[in-house]
C-alpha cells in the first residue's frame, strides 16, 4: 500500500516525530473551565466523560479526563465519587447526571468533556427540580451552537476544529 507522504493528523496525537499533528492544548482549556468553576466558590465539581475506541476496541484516554483530575489534585479536592464516563452523546450525559444525582453529596458544578453530554445532563437536574446555576452549574466543551439555546444558555469551552481543519488544509496545500 501507498500513503501520500503528505499526512496531516487533526484532533490525534500522533507519537512518532516525522508525522504532523495538530491538537488542541485540552490540558490549558480545561483548566480554564475550572479555574472559573473554582473562582466562582465551587470545590465540589464532577466530571462527565465519554469513551473512545481506536483499533481492536482499544480505549483512548481523554486528556480533558486526565487534566480534570490533574487540576483537581493540585487543588486537594474531591475526585472520588463524581467521575462519570459513557458515551459523547446526550443521552449518556441524562443517564451519568442522574446516577450522580443519586449521590448522597451532590457536586455543586460539573465540567462535561462534552457540550452533547452537558445538555443531557442539564435535563437530568432540571427534571429532577434542581435550578441551573443556583444548585449546580455546570461548563461544557465544544461550544456548540445548541449551548445558546439551552435554559440558562451552557457555559462552554470553544474548540477551534473549523480552525484545525483549515490550518491542517493550508499546511498539506503547502507542502504540495
Amino acid at each position: 500500500i501507498q500513503t501520500c507522504r503528505n499526512i496531516v493528523f487533526l484532533d490525534m496525537t500522533v507519537p512518532e516525530r516525522n508525522i504532523t499533528t495538530l491538537t488542541m492544548d485540552f490540558t490549558s482549556a480545561v483548566y480554564e473551565a475550572l479555574d472559573y468553576l473554582t473562582e466562582l466558590g465551587h470545590t465540589r465539581i464532577a466530571y462527565l466523560g465519554g469513551k473512545e475506541y481506536v483499533g481492536n476496541h482499544e480505549p483512548l484516554e481523554d486528556e480533558r479526563k486526565e487534566a480534570y483530575l490533574s487540576y483537581m489534585k493540585s487543588k486537594k479536592l474531591d475526585t472520588s465519587s463524581w467521575v462519570y464516563e459513557d458515551a459523547f452523546s446526550t443521552a449518556s450525559g441524562y443517564q451519568m447526571m442522574s446516577r450522580l444525582l443519586e449521590s448522597e453529596t451532590l457536586p455543586t458544578a460539573v465540567f462535561a468533556a462534552s457540550d452533547s453530554i452537558a445538555f443531557g445532563a442539564m435535563r437530568a437536574v432540571q427534571e429532577r427540580g434542581l435550578s441551573i446555576p443556583d444548585d449546580i452549574s455546570f461548563v461544557g466543551f465544544n461550544n456548540l451552537e445548541m449551548s445558546l439555546y439551552t435554559t440558562p444558555a451552557l457555559t462552554t469551552m470553544h474548540a477551534p476544529a473549523y480552525d484545525m481543519g483549515q490550518h491542517g488544509a493550508n499546511l498539506i496545500y503547502a507542502a504540495s
